[in-house]
């Protein structure tokens, strides 16, 4: 219901790259990515947030497209790129607190994993938590300042967003 700060509905989005040194690239791999978002609207101008992701490479991938966790808002609470194998999936619920005009704090919480197969899932879960704030610097717009703290396994991950966006609004599209 809203391209920046949605509060109702559904968002699946599906992403595939290949690389092909036939192309005029440098290596030949694959990577797929799927995330399905729900919103849930709360009290007036709430809402809860979910999303599932999973992403895949092939095979023979170099490291710098391997899949992440980390340093996203996919699982927020790790620095970037400290997980990363062929296979990743992760789930995070954040709840939006519209305060007023002005003001949105989250929280959120999730978990994720990193292997080298779906087979290996279940082998090292990466729990996160944490809590965000958010100003709106243009209501016409939805253009935000954000900030997140978030809590991983034995970490804390600080990040500091502006503008729109998956990064600058945690669960956005």
């Amino acid at each position: 219901d809203h391209e920046y700060f949605p509060r109702n509905g559904w968002l699946w989005q599906t992403d595939a790259m290949i690389y092909r040194d036939s192309l005029g690239g440098d290596f030949n791999a694959e990577t797929v990515k799927t995330a399905v978002n729900y919103y849930m609207p709360f009290r007036d101008n709430d809402a809860l947030a979910t999303r599932f992701v999973f992403r895949a490479t092939s095979e023979d991938a170099p490291f710098f497209i391997l899949s992440t966790l980390g340093g996203s808002p996919d699982l927020r609470g790790y620095p970037g790129g400290r997980y990363r194998d062929r296979m990743m999936y992760a789930l995070q619920t954040e709840y939006r607190w519209h305060l007023n005009d002005r003001w949105v704090m989250t929280g959120f919480a999730g978990f994720g994993e990193v292997a080298d197969a779906v087979s290996e899932f279940g082998d090292d879960l990466l729990p996160a938590a944490g809590i965000g704030a958010r100003f709106v610097l243009s209501k016409k717009h939805q253009i935000s300042l954000s900030a997140d703290v978030g809590v991983g396994d034995d970490v804390v991950a600080v990040g500091v967003f502006d503008g729109v966006g998956v990064v600058g609004h945690g669960l956005s599209p």
